[in-house]
C-alpha cells in the first residue's frame, strides 16, 4: 500500500539519521519531566549531529486527537478544538523557549490533510482484510451518556493491577483494552462503569507473530521492553483497538462504524508514518533513535510495526529505530512547569538539569559559581591586559601546553557522548560533566599576567561555543556574540582557537549561561 501526502518532502528523502519523539497531548501545558523525558536530549544529539556535517531529520508530533483533550475540554465546559488549539500553541512557544529545534512538527489538528489520510489507511487497512470486527463489552457511564474508554475512564491494569487509564499502563506498559480494565469508573463523574456491547474495530497482531518476534529480536532494545515482548509472545498476542465510539478525533470511515473515531493508540503510530513522508514503502533512513518513555515505546516498537505490517511494506525498508527510555525518575519526575522554570531559571539551566538530573536552581548555581566566575575574570582580564581586544599572540604560557592536551583528551570523549559512536555512545549526562571539567580545569591555570596566557583562555571560550552548543545553546551564542566568533560550531579540537586578534571583546551585560 502506497500512501501520499500533498506537500514536498524533499528534505525528508535524503537523511541519513532521523531522531523521533513522542507524540505529546495537547491537554495541558509542559511540564519539566515531559521536556527533560524525551525533547531536550534529542535536540542535543540532533544540534552535534548537524553541526558535524549530518543530514539529520528531528520530528516531533502533538496528539490533538487524544482522549485526554477531550476528558479536559469536558471538565472546563470548553470544546475539545479549543482545548488543544490553546496548548498546542502553549507548547510551541515552551518548546520554542526551551530551545528545541524540531525540523519537523506533525500537527494532527492543523496539517492540511492528515485527517483525510488517515481516514484513508484505515479505510485501505479495512478494504484488504487486515482488520476485524469484534464486539464485545465496552465500558460505559449512563449519568454521563458517554461510553468510556481513553483518558475518560480508570481502574486497574489487568496485567499487574497498578491503578490507570484506558489509555496505557506506565507501570507494565504492556497494551490492553479499556474493556479489560478491572473496576472501571467514569473520570468525569466518579461513577462506576457498566460492561455494554460495542461493535469496534481491531487490529488483530497474532497474525504477524513471526515477523514481529524477528523484529523484536533484532532490536536490541533496554532490557525492560526485552522483558516486554518477551510477555507478550508468551500469549496470544492482543488485538489492538482501531475505532471507538465518540466525537472527537478522525472519523472511522468503515460502514458499521458510524459514529466512532480513530483510536488514540493506533493514531499515535500513524502520526509517526504521517511524519516519515509521502510513501511508507520507500526505504528507512539509515540509523533511527526515538526518544519516549516506556508506554510509548510500546507504541513505537509493538504498534507501528504491526501497523508496517498490515500495510505490507517489505522487511528491507522498514524502520528499526533504536529506543532511548526517558529515566522514570530524576528529571522525569519533576512536575514543575516548564514555563515558570524557564522564565526563572532560563534555558541553560533546565537543559542541564534536563539531561543532568541536578535540578534547575543547582544547574544555575554552577554555572554562576564556575561558568560564570570564570568568564567575568577572563573579560576582565582582556580589558586590563589587551585593551578589550584580542591580543595577536598566540596562546601559551604556563601550563599551556599539557592544558592543550587534556583539552583533546577531553574533546573526544566529549564527541563520543553526544553520539560520534552512535546511539550507543550517546550520553548527555557525561557530556555535561564532561563541559563542567573543562572550565575548571581552566579556571586552575595560573592567573593570566601575559598576552599569551590570556590568548590560550580566550581559545577554551571559543571552544565553548562549538562544544557547549548541543547542552546550552542559549549561552553559546551569547559567549560567541563577545567573542565575535560563529556559535554552534562541530565539537572539534579545531574549535579551540583564538578569536581572530584585534577583535573588540563586548562583554553581556547579564549573565553568560544560565541567563
Amino acid at each position: 500500500m502506497s500512501i501520499a501526502l500533498s506537500r514536498p518532502v524533499e528534505r525528508i528523502t535524503r537523511t541519513p539519521f532521523r531522531i523521533t519523539t513522542a507524540p505529546l497531548e495537547s491537554a495541558g501545558e509542559l511540564r519539566v519531566g515531559q521536556l527533560s523525558g524525551p525533547y531536550v536530549a534529542a535536540d542535543v544529539l540532533a544540534r552535534f549531529l548537524r553541526a558535524d556535517g549530518r543530514h539529520v531529520l528531528f520530528t516531533g508530533a502533538t496528539a490533538d486527537h487524544a482522549t485526554a483533550v477531550e476528558a479536559r475540554a469536558l471538565r472546563r465546559g470548553r470544546s475539545a478544538a479549543e482545548v488543544a488549539a490553546g496548548f498546542r500553541a502553549a507548547i510551541d512557544a515552551d518548546w520554542q523557549r526551551a530551545g528545541i529545534t524540531f525540523d519537523r512538527i506533525v500537527r494532527a489538528r492543523r496539517d492540511r490533510g492528515y485527517g483525510r489520510w488517515l481516514g484513508t489507511l484505515v479505510a485501505r487497512l479495512h478494504a484488504d482484510g487486515m482488520l476485524a470486527t469484534r464486539e464485545g463489552p465496552l465500558p460505559y457511564c449512563a449519568p454521563c451518556v458517554r461510553w468510556l474508554h481513553g483518558a475518560h475512564v480508570t481502574g486497574g491494569c489487568p496485567h499487574c493491577g497498578a491503578a490507570t487509564d484506558g489509555t496505557g499502563c506506565h507501570a507494565c506498559a504492556l497494551p490492553y483494552d479499556a474493556a479489560e480494565l478491572t473496576r472501571p469508573v467514569c473520570v468525569l463523574c466518579s461513577t462506576p462503569a457498566e460492561p455494554l456491547p460495542c461493535r469496534r474495530l481491531f487490529l488483530p497482531l497474532e497474525r504477524f507473530r513471526e515477523p514481529l518476534a524477528a523484529y523484536w529480536a533484532a532490536l536490541g532494545t533496554p532490557e525492560r521492553l526485552t522483558g516486554l515482548f518477551a510477555a507478550l509472545l508468551a500469549d496470544r498476542l492482543p488485538e489492538l483497538p482501531v475505532g471507538q465510539p465518540g466525537e472527537w478525533g478522525v472519523p472511522v470511515p468503515v460502514a458499521g462504524h458510524e459514529g466512532q473515531r480513530v483510536d488514540g493508540r493506533f493514531e499515535a503510530a500513524a502520526l509517526e508514518l504521517y511524519g516519515r513522508g509521502p510513501d511508507i514503502g520507500r526505504p528507512a533512513p539509515g540509523e533511527t533513535l526515538h526518544f519516549g518513555g516506556l508506554r510509548d515505546a510500546v507504541d513505537h516498537t509493538v504498534v507501528l510495526p504491526a501497523l508496517l505490517l498490515a500495510c505490507r511494506v517489505p522487511p528491507e525498508v522498514r524502520p528499526r529505530p533504536r529506543i532511548r527510555l526517558s529515566a522514570a525518575h530524576g528529571p522525569g519526575a519533576d512536575r514543575t512547569w516548564a514555563l515558570d522554570a524557564l522564565n526563572e531559571f532560563g534555558s541553560d539551566a533546565v537543559r542541564r538539569h534536563a539531561v543532568h538530573g541536578e535540578g534547575a536552581a543547582r544547574a544555575r548555581a554552577v554555572l554562576d559559581g564556575t561558568w560564570n566566575h570564570w568568564l567575568g575574570q577572563l573579560f576582565a582580564s582582556v580589558e586590563e591586559l589587551s585593551a578589550g581586544r584580542v591580543p595577536w599572540e598566540a596562546p601559551g604560557g604556563p601550563g599551556w601546553p599539557e592544558h592543550r592536551r587534556r583539552l583533546a583528551h577531553t574533546v573526544r570523549l566529549l564527541r563520543a557522548a553526544y553520539g560520534d559512536g552512535g546511539a550507543d555512545t550517546f550520553d548527555p549526562h557525561r557530556a555535561v560533566r564532561l563541559l563542567d571539567a573543562t572550565v575548571r580545569m581552566t579556571q586552575a591555570l595560573p592567573r593570566a599576567v601575559e598576552l599569551p596566557q590570556l590568548a590560550g583562555q580566550l581559545s577554551v571560550a571559543a571552544a565553548l561555543t562549538a562544544w557547549a552548543h548541543p547542552v546550552m545553546p542559549e549561552g553559546a551564542r551569547r559567549l560567541a556574540g563577545a567573542l565575535g566568533v560563529p556559535a554552534g560550531g562541530p565539537v572539534t579540537l579545531d574549535a579551540l582557537t583564538a578569536p581572530r586578534p584585534g577583535t573588540l571583546v563586548r562583554p553581556p551585560s547579564a549573565p553568560v549561561f544560565g541567563f
